[in-house]
């Protein structure tokens, strides 16, 4: 006999019975479908969240679409105590870290493909160890863009070849910031 199982969306806390439809995996939790197809803004208005995302397009001198950019800001309605930047590691970045050291997780495919600094390492190292994390991470890091989160406020730079959509940006933002709350430790 198959049990019916309910499951809450990991963005707006709804809770969808088996009969339902539209449940998407992101950075290892689900996400409904209103949530992952753009909605997440709004709903998570009553988590005391507010997300902001802005995107444009960038041109050559003669007009052509080079380039998309993003820029997205979620606010969560208390802090955490935790602060990190993420980062694809380049060439570049790879030879920063010769200089000023990657936090390294212990994953060997995160850590040869993600450059992390932080003022509370050891708290970043236990967060960015789960495997949620390293996977939302991994998902929204292209190759130049940035995640920082600080205290209460956690921001992504993005510049791609190929446009990345807004929902798919709010559902991602709203993943990871579950997680780091899940994750960070006296909430």
């Amino acid at each position: 006999m198959i049990r019916a199982v309910s499951v809450q969306c990991a963005v707006c806390h709804e809770v969808h019975g088996p009969q339902i439809v539209g449940l998407n995996r992101v950075g290892g939790l689900d996400v409904c479908d209103p949530c992952f197809l753009g909605l997440a803004p709004q709903r998570v208005r009553a988590r005391g969240w507010s997300l902001a995302i802005r995107q444009w397009e960038r041109h050559d001198s003669e007009g052509n679409v080079v380039g998309y950019g993003t820029e997205a800001q979620l606010r969560l309605p208390r802090t955490l105590g935790l602060h990190f930047k993420c980062r694809r590691k380049t060439i570049g970045w790879k030879l920063m870290q010769l200089v000023r050291p990657s936090i390294k997780v212990g994953d060997p495919l995160f850590d040869h493909h993600v450059y992390v600094r932080s003022k509370n390492a050891g708290l970043t190292r236990t967060i960015l160890a789960d495997e949620g994390v390293q996977s939302i991470l991994m998902d929204m890091l292209g190759e130049g863009s940035w995640i920082e989160f600080n205290a209460a406020i956690l921001v992504t730079h993005s510049m791609r070849d190929e446009y990345v959509s807004e929902s798919r940006f709010s559902s991602e933002m709203c993943v990871l910031a579950t997680h780091l709350e899940r994750l960070t430790p006296g909430l």
